[in-house]
């Protein structure tokens, strides 16, 4: 494990992926609220506070998580000042809370480039596997730090098409997060490229 300090409030952890099987995780269940990840999460702050000086008692965290194919996985996690009437008691870790299998979930996957996009689409539509609301609820497309994001809540997983959609995409893009909280940095930084149903869009009229 390797620990960077990148500024006075954010920090870059790297893991190779038998770091995380050493604890029977992987980055899915590492970025859910389990008592396994908070646990392996909280031991990481430890590490960092001793070796960097990363103090995160009254401070809220955000954390997002990248992997790559040389079963290399790097976050980053980022710490807010609470507000004076929070309580410095509890540390405040924003990871995505579990709910019932049929309630939805959140990603964020990100796309180096509109063509890398692009050609997802074009793949999808060649597999007819088409993007309605059965499948996605709600999505949006965005441009952040030159990169392209790509919202997506509202997963059916009971839809025929979930596991290939999943799939595909992993072909294209890094899952980059599924914290919600990163969407209200991408409304409030980036800049939307497609609003509404990107995909079907995309397809429209790019393809």
């Amino acid at each position: 494990m390797k620990i960077e300090k990148l500024t006075e409030n954010k920090i870059r952890i790297i893991l190779k992926q038998e770091d995380l099987e050493k604890k029977e995780l992987d980055i899915q269940t590492l970025l859910s609220s389990t008592p396994t990840s908070q646990e392996f999460l909280l031991d990481i702050l430890k590490t960092a506070k001793k070796e960097i000086g990363f103090e995160t008692d009254g401070y809220k965290l955000f954390i997002e998580a990248f992997s790559n194919s040389n079963d290399v996985i790097a976050f980053t996690i980022t710490k807010f000042q609470l507000q004076k009437n929070f309580s410095n008691s509890k540390k405040q870790i924003d990871l995505p809370e579990k709910t019932s299998n049929d309630e939805s979930d959140f990603f964020v996957y990100n796309f180096k480039t509109f063509d890398d996009f692009c050609n997802f689409c074009s793949l999808l539509n060649a597999k007819n596997i088409h993007i309605t609301r059965k499948l996605i609820n709600n999505s949006s497309l965005f441009f952040y730090k030159d990169n392209i994001y790509l919202t997506l809540s509202g997963i059916n997983k009971n839809n025929t098409y979930t596991n290939k959609f999943f799939t595909l995409i992993s072909e294209f893009a890094n899952l980059s997060t599924c914290n919600k909280i990163f969407e209200d940095i991408l409304h409030e930084h980036g800049k939307y490229i497609i609003k509404k149903n990107p995909i079907s869009t995309t397809i429209k009229y790019f393809i």
